[in-house]
């Protein structure tokens, strides 16, 4: 797919709870955080952040999902 598109977005089980997300993200070339609306706490989102950046994946973007 990546011959056709500049950018392919791949949704994954949530990152505290699966090693999917880490492991998709650091094949690819970025990673874009999507939380929920009065669902996910900031502890868990730095906890995320910290995982992510330290297999060496960008953090490109986040999104609030209401």
């Amino acid at each position: 797919a990546s011959k056709h598109h500049d950018i392919l977005l791949l949704d994954t089980p949530p990152a505290l709870v699966s090693a999917d997300a880490q492991i998709i993200a650091a094949c690819g070339g970025g990673c874009l955080l999507v939380t929920r609306r009065h669902e996910t706490r900031l502890a868990e989102i730095g906890e995320v952040k910290e995982r992510l950046t330290s297999a060496g994946v960008e953090i490109v973007g986040a999104v609030m999902n209401g």
